[in-house]
């Protein structure tokens, strides 16, 4: 009996994290699509951005969100108060610095500075 609630709590979990990282994968809206990083900015408040040699590329022949502004096509933002935004600034850091490509995926959200997308989840291309 306690294998069988073990299990199915282990496959719930699973589940649960499946959902959620193809989910927010499904939901994208600009992609830097192993692109050199031009300039990092981090402001006083901790609010970051990552700008790109290329404009963002609308995944699945969509559009970019609409909240992102032209001048802002190339750039994805992040949150420097989060572990999630320090890794992103090491990411965007060490890519510049060896200037390695960067594969970068917008959230669809403008919620950060509101004129560019919030950076979702890349790496450094090998």
């Amino acid at each position: 009996m306690k294998y069988i609630t073990s299990f199915n709590f282990s496959l719930r979990i699973f589940i649960s994290v499946f959902i959620l990282v193809f989910s927010s994968l499904s939901y994208s809206g600009g992609v830097a699509n192993y692109y050199q990083v031009i300039a990092v900015r981090v402001d006083h408040n901790g609010k970051g951005l990552v700008q790109f040699d290329q404009p963002l590329q609308a995944k699945d022949n969509s559009t970019l969100p609409s909240c992102t502004q032209p001048a802002y096509a190339d750039t994805l933002a992040f949150n420097t108060k989060t572990e999630a935004g320090n890794a992103i600034l090491a990411i965007v850091l060490a890519a510049k610095v060896s200037h390695r490509d960067v594969f970068g995926a917008g959230s669809g959200s403008c919620s950060l500075y509101g004129v560019m997308e919030n950076w979702n989840y890349g790496w450094i291309a090998k």
